[in-house]
């Protein structure tokens, strides 16, 4: 009696699993590179918003210190910058607002103690001047968050700035 070979087809237990074990090698690197490029994306984000703020406070300085004749004593240093304009003695003022543990940089330019406009928003690491012969020198760093308030560990530094006032006696 001859006994026929039977032929099965498919996949043997030791194939199967090598398959698998490689699908999801592949998956893994697969999420690992979308998140890497991820977290690429939020980490430029974060530093074009902080070019853009440093970019906005720094030309509002300017703007505001060279059209000065003096500072306001006692509102120079950290966290504050006052300037007298020549013209009717007019106060314009930057300031550091505190909101749910982020700082933001304030300008006001017509009254202090009002409303202002906030040209720094929420990155704000410090702010902090100081005045010497007519000329004010800033110091500032911005630090990245992404659209749901975190941080992104992007940061940016602005090391003494410096602004002559034009209308300096």
């Amino acid at each position: 009696m001859i006994m026929k070979a039977t032929v099965h087809s498919g996949f043997t237990i030791v194939e199967l699993l090598i398959g698998i074990i490689a699908a999801a090698i592949l998956a893994l690197t697969m999420g690992v590179m979308l998140a890497n490029t991820y977290q690429g994306w939020l980490r430029s984000q974060a530093l074009a918003d902080l070019e853009r703020d440093a970019a906005v406070a720094i030309h509002t300085l300017d703007l505001a210190v060279r059209g000065a004749a003096s500072t306001v004593p006692g509102e120079v240093g950290v966290d504050k910058l006052k300037v007298v304009l020549p013209s009717g003695g007019i106060v314009r003022e930057f300031s550091v607002a505190t909101t749910s543990g982020r700082r933001s940089l304030v300008y006001n330019p017509d009254s202090p103690g009002g409303a202002g406009m906030v040209i720094v928003d929420r990155r704000l690491g410090s702010f902090v001047t100081s005045v010497t012969s007519g000329v004010v020198r800033v110091t500032m760093t911005l630090v990245g968050i992404d659209k749901n308030d975190r941080d992104t560990g992007v940061s940016m530094g602005v090391t003494n700035l410096c602004i002559r006032m034009r209308n300096w006696p």
